[in-house]
């Protein structure tokens, strides 16, 4: 009977342990949280969300860019105080002093210290990167890398002035 006992009382003492982790999972600083519109989001339609150095959250949408910090929203669009080439964002990354590089429809915007340079207007760029060779953005039709020398984008030819090993993310 005491042995019986002492197993109900072990499988119990299990049971109660298992859950112990559990509860502690539900109160992990480590939280999740849908944003919307009612949020400060400036549109549903995410097309990249990217965290920065500073630990920012970045969202790009169809009607710009948004800066999160965890309870605000700061906005950059083609109306905003640090405005951007276009509303219509792509993708995003940080370069190695700390600017901000979006690409966008109608070009590429830099953000840094909370100004703003326009680059490649007019070019429909979907992809930028922070590569070994420096800030790499692609087009439709070219792909462009950043002179930071002279701070001017040059048109490049994979075939001839790019070697592929040397592109990283």
């Amino acid at each position: 009977m005491k042995l019986n006992q002492l197993k109900k009382g072990f499988f119990l003492i299990c049971f109660i342990l298992s859950y112990i982790p559990n509860s502690f999972a539900l109160y992990s600083e480590n939280r999740f949280e849908h944003l919307t519109t009612k949020d400060g989001l400036p549109s549903l339609r995410i097309h990249d969300i990217y965290q920065d150095s500073q630990g920012y959250m970045w969202f790009l949408t169809d009607k710009g860019a948004s800066k999160f910090d965890g309870l605000e929203h700061q906005y950059y669009n083609t109306n905003s105080k640090v405005p951007i080439i276009n509303n219509f964002t792509y993708d995003i990354t940080e370069d190695d002093f700390g600017g901000i590089w979006i690409s966008t429809e109608g070009g590429l915007t830099l953000i840094k210290n909370e100004k703003s340079d326009g680059y490649l207007k007019n070019k429909y760029l979907s992809v930028v990167l922070n590569t070994k060779l420096g800030i790499f953005a692609l087009g439709t039709k070219y792909a462009y890398l950043f002179d930071s020398a002279n701070k001017k984008f040059k048109q490049i030819d994979f075939l001839k002035d790019i070697d592929e090993s040397n592109i990283t993310d």
